[in-house]
């Protein structure tokens, strides 16, 4: 009653005290005491509002603190819902002073509907739900295309035992809706996933009418495919042919009818499909495209070439995995490269006509990476314009790990009309650094700007968008991408050799960095102390890719992605040599002003040095690391260790062999290893048409490595600093030093050797007229010609693309290539003496 009495008297605020107890209930960081309080008040508060509600009948004036406004209507149903009493939401909301009829529902009687069924599911009233539902559809034939109150219907017949007379009453319902003209989307999307509920060859049948009827009317719109796809997978061979054969017709006289009939025949081809089945669909595919693009046509048809890319990256791994196989990541069979890349070069060519063409954008910026074409792929991903919450959702196509893939500016060709991520005009530069910083601070403003669309919800009485605004917010503070940013701002930063020595990365077990507030530390900072990382709230969206097939999920979002997807123990292990970096450059340049910040760092490394234990025995797909980073953190682990040493932070119960000697010995195994390693993965260079390329894997795989070599030169700095001085309690090994540091040395130059070994390899004459040929598909791989290899394919590809545009495609990938060579030859390994 304190709280209440503190507010004045004034009707709105009434509501917002109502409000306000609502949020803090919600809150997750709070007590879970605090949240049953201030639940419990926001409910009897917003009761009483709704028991001073008149009827029309009653009176015409509304009572000061009476509901009175369909947002006060949803601000009493999420709170009643959220305190388990959703069966008294559907009873008031189905009441003659908050119904749709009702004076409040008339002013929005589509969000009361919505606000009804939501809590009709909520309080699991599955019959109350079939009955309301069905006499709204027999009712009101309106409500036959809202596809809110069919999926309710559907759900709760699922919910209950359904006698052979009710399954009677819903086929006669969806028959009669069916039947009204012109036909009603929703009703024939209900009538498809009824029949699917059923196994018998009747209902086979009726699915296989249904999708005639709904083909005829919808086949020339987008959404026609991916409305029929699952109950067409339904169907046995002789009911597809049945359908097809129906269709055939149509498919002759009109090119988005072709493009239906196209993508059907995609998503039913068999996993293990024959090689030429799936280049005499590519080529039929683009044949499409080539003539719904030629001058004079009304229907241009990008779809149709997507189509051929989509089975062209088929080729490539149809022999990787074996039918329906599944493979992830770096655990795959080898890909076939040749055909990548020539799905690369198809992209390109029909992207330069279309533009906006989104999903074949983002595949293209995903295969470029893939293949080690980062400068390309940056390129490209200026085209798609992010900007505010997109570098939640969407930016995370390049910014993850570009650090280790491409830590370098590059220069955008003149052509680019783009802006560049910097800011400047033209396009002239895109800098990963720049582009991860914007990033940080897009997502650091879009608190303030939801912190203001708050105030403004409560200036208009829009509860509703204040939750939202409210939930945005925490799901902002508890980001993964914004982990993630900051982890790759701060590494991006070491192997540019401008790194930060006044802050400290943000630990998981506190809320607030220290040092001065720059644009990644400000943006992290905001979290609440409470989250975990292995509660990070993750909005990076995918939904962009295509997903004709079910397995084309793995085909492009799994494949022939740049590593697993980082996640909350990524962000701990990345954040383990960012504390000891942090710790290392303070001791080493002994400044006053970093002693706080390495003691900072110090404390981070003590809470996270023995976590790498939990990662042994976990997929990729749990911790988010690479094969690379695995390894990596084995050193990482090492240099952790080191650091605790110098601080004198072991305890004298420490086991014997926790000391800096024993420590430098598995250093140098470690290196001795990689070394060995590095000189094997040299002669197992992935290649394009014959000549050795890196992916994003070698070159990940390198730039990460000199990263863990730049740690480690600054432990030998310190060693050697030590050891000049005399001080510590234990000598110092220094024939070991010596060893370790020339063997980091070595290791640097051969990292360094082999990039130049295959950037000579890039830049020997005839490579552009080889890649010029594999765009062409003008010679075949492992002898494959034109009686039986890819000259179906590569008659069209021919006259979709002319030899000038051909060359200057394929001249900027091999500058691509060399682009990113250059990246992981500018990353040098600093020893300090």
């Amino acid at each position: 009653m304190g709280l209440r009495k503190s507010f004045p008297k004034e009707r709105n605020y009434e509501f917002w005290n109502i409000m306000m107890c609502s949020l803090i209930q919600s809150d997750r960081t709070q007590a879970d005491k605090d949240r049953n309080l201030f639940g419990t008040l926001a409910f009897r508060m917003i009761s009483k509002a709704a028991e001073t509600i008149p009827t029309d009948q009653e009176q015409v004036l509304v009572p000061e603190k009476a509901i009175s406004t369909p947002e006060e209507v949803a601000l009493l149903s999420q709170i009643f819902n959220s305190n388990g009493q959703a069966a008294q939401t559907v009873k008031l909301l189905q009441s003659e002073t908050l119904n749709v009829e009702s004076k409040v529902g008339k002013q929005d009687p589509q969000l009361i509907l919505s606000l009804l069924l939501d809590a009709f599911e909520a309080s699991e009233q599955w019959e109350e739900a079939r009955s309301f539902c069905h006499q709204l559809l027999s009712s009101k034939p309106e409500s036959q295309s809202d596809d809110r109150v069919w999926a309710l219907w559907l759900k709760a017949r699922t919910k209950l035992d359904v006698s052979d007379d009710q399954d009677q009453s819903y086929e006669e319902l969806l028959e009669s809706a069916c039947s009204v003209r012109p036909i009603s989307r929703a009703s024939y999307i209900a009538k498809l996933q009824y029949l699917q509920t059923k196994d018998d060859d009747k209902s086979l049948d009726a699915i296989v009418k249904t999708c005639e009827e709904y083909a005829d009317a919808f086949s020339t719109k987008a959404f026609c495919f991916d409305d029929l796809k699952g109950p067409l997978r339904r169907l046995n061979e002789t009911q597809i042919q049945s359908f097809r054969d129906a269709r055939a017709a149509a498919a002759e006289q009109n090119t988005l009818e072709r493009l239906f009939a196209l993508e059907l025949e995609y998503s039913l081809l068999p996993d293990a499909s024959k090689t030429s089945d799936l280049v005499d669909f590519a080529a039929r595919a683009l044949k499409l495209y080539h003539i719904s693009s030629s001058e004079g046509s009304s229907q241009p048809c990008p779809e149709a070439a997507f189509l051929a890319v989509l089975a062209i990256l088929r080729l490539g791994t149809m022999n990787t995995s074996g039918a329906g196989g599944k493979a992830t990541d770096e655990k795959q069979q080898p890909i076939d490269h040749d055909h990548v890349l020539r799905a690369i070069i198809l992209l390109e060519t029909v992207r330069s006509s279309f533009e906006d063409y989104y999903q074949l954008t983002v595949v293209l910026i995903r295969l470029q990476a893939y293949l080690g074409l980062l400068s390309s792929a940056m390129t490209t991903f200026t085209k798609l314009s992010v900007k505010n919450m997109q570098y939640e959702t969407v930016a995370h196509l390049i910014l993850t790990r570009i650090s280790s893939l491409h830590p370098s500016p590059i220069t955008i060709p003149s052509t680019s009309s783009t802006t560049s991520s910097s800011g400047g005009g033209g396009g002239a530069v895109f800098d990963p650094l720049t582009a991860i910083e914007t990033g940080l601070t897009v997502l650091e403003n879009a608190d303030g700007a939801l912190v203001r669309g708050i105030r403004e919800g409560l200036r208009f009485n829009s509860y509703s968008n204040i939750h939202n605004s409210v939930d945005m917010r925490l799901q902002l503070h508890n980001s993964a991408s914004r982990r993630v940013y900051a982890v790759e701002e701060r590494k991006l930063r070491r192997l540019r050799g401008i790194a930060d020595d006044h802050t400290v990365l943000e630990s998981e077990e506190d809320g607030q960095g220290g040092g001065d507030k720059n644009a990644a530390e400000s943006a992290t900072a905001a979290t609440t102390a409470t989250t975990t990382w292995s509660e990070l709230a993750d909005n990076r969206d995918f939904s962009y890719f295509p997903h004709f097939r079910d397995d084309d999920v793995e085909l492009v979002q799994t494949r022939f992605r740049c590593g697993p997807l980082p996640r909350g123990e990524w962000v701990r292990c990345m954040a383990l040599l960012d504390h000891v970096v942090t710790f290392f450059r303070a001791e080493l340049t002994g400044q006053v002003a970093g002693a706080a910040v390495g003691s900072k760092a110090l404390e981070h490394v003590k809470s996270l040095v023995g976590r790498e234990e939990t990662n042994r025995g976990k997929g990729d797909e749990e911790d988010g690391l690479t094969s690379a980073e695995r390894w990596n953190l084995e050193c990482h682990t090492l240099l952790a260790k080191a650091a605790l040493l110098l601080a004198d932070s072991f305890s004298s119960s420490a086991p014997e062999d926790d000391d800096i000697a024993s420590v430098l010995g598995r250093l140098k195994d470690w290196l001795q290893k990689t070394i060995s390693s590095q000189n094997q993965t040299t002669t197992t260079t992935a290649t394009v048409t014959g000549i050795q390329i890196y992916t994003w894997q070698a070159l990940h795989t390198s730039i990460s490595t000199l990263e863990t070599l730049q740690a480690v030169a600054l432990l030998l700095g310190i060693l050697n600093k030590k050891a000049k001085s005399g001080k510590g309690k234990a000598s110092i090994p220094k024939p070991a030093l010596v060893e370790i540091q020339d063997l980091v040395g070595q290791l640097e130059g051969e990292i360094h050797g082999a990039v130049r070994a295959v950037r000579d390899e890039i830049n020997r004459a005839g490579v552009l007229g080889r890649l010029v040929d594999l765009g062409f598909a003008r010679v075949g791989d492992d002898g494959e010609g034109a009686d039986g290899g890819l000259g179906a394919l590569g008659e069209v590809l021919e006259l979709v693309s002319d030899e000038v545009q051909m060359e200057t495609i394929c001249g900027r990938i091999k500058d691509s290539w060399e682009d990113a060579l250059d990246g992981v030859l500018t990353v040098k390994v600093k020893l300090w003496k």
